[in-house]
């Protein structure tokens, strides 16, 4: 039972914190809805011939829910739809099912309905409320509900060490200097950043080899005991919020601070069972 309560207590705080993030991202549609118009750059009546090319019968039928403002009915509904699971989470309560199940359909409209610029918030956020809606359905299934939390963790840990063995074996990012182009961007650069790391170069390698390590060490959560692998995951937040600030990425903080619970908890279940097997081998 006490490993049911816990599982109950991730779920709720990923709930908590990917359902944030949603919000901002919603509000950040909402905000740029204009180009949702059939002027725009997300403009329907253009990207639905890339969609539908093949199947003209559901262009024509999907037409009013995807072209404006039948977008701006579901943008609003999603807002809703977050504003109940963050209430009913704040209070204590559990996972509606019916609510996150709805929340996941609106996700998989956004990542539709929106072809280009996509990150790997969009995807995190996708697996994290699918597990949480999964998580909903079967809440007496303690088999369904770990496993579930096992995947989210898996997923983050997968993605993180991907994005540092690729880095890694890169030439460019090993050189140290990949950052300062990255920084120097117009979609996601900051022209006071930029200017400080072209200006100190001691800087942006730190800051580009510093990237590297925690990613491709990100399995050290696994392996650091409790409080230390909590503390480890400070480093990838404070990654998240520099992202936040300089490039604009305001979702990745969310969706990734969301797996750190499912996190913590396969950390935290691998050390109990290792400390049992101690004993057992003492006795």
């Amino acid at each position: 039972m006490s490993e049911f309560m816990e599982v109950a207590t991730v779920a709720r705080v990923s709930g908590l914190v990917v359902g944030a993030g949603m919000a901002i991202s919603t509000l950040e549609f909402l905000a740029n809805l204009r180009e949702c118009r059939s002027d725009g750059l997300f403009s329907w009546e253009f990207w639905r011939e890339t969609k539908w090319r093949r199947l003209p019968a559901l262009k024509r039928l999907t037409h009013p829910l995807f072209a404006y403002p039948g977008v701006l009915t579901v943008l609003l509904a999603r807002l809703g739809l977050i504003a109940l699971l963050l209430v009913e989470l704040a209070r204590g309560g559990p996972l509606d099912p019916a609510v996150l199940t709805a929340l996941v359909a609106t996700q998989l409209y956004v990542n539709f309905r929106y072809p280009v610029g996509k990150d790997g918030s969009d995807q995190m956020s996708t697996i994290v409320l699918f597990m949480l809606a999964v998580i909903a359905w079967f809440p007496d299934r303690p088999v369904i509900t770990v496993a579930c939390v096992v995947f989210i963790a898996f997923q983050s840990l997968l993605s993180y060490l991907t994005a540092g063995v690729a880095k890694l074996v890169s030439p460019d990012w090993r050189s140290g200097d990949i950052i300062l182009g990255v920084i120097a961007t117009e979609t996601y650069g900051s022209r006071f950043m930029a200017g400080l790391l072209r200006d100190h170069k001691l800087l942006r390698r730190t800051m580009n080899h510093s990237t590297i390590v925690f990613e491709s060490l990100i399995v050290l959560v696994l392996v650091l005991p409790p409080p230390w692998n909590a503390y480890f995951l400070v480093i990838p937040l404070i990654f998240h919020a520099a992202c936040a600030a300089m490039m604009g990425l305001n979702i990745f903080i969310f969706a990734f601070a969301a797996t750190y619970p499912a996190l913590l908890f396969v950390s935290n279940h691998l050390h109990e069972i290792a400390a049992m097997l101690g004993r057992s081998d003492c006795g």
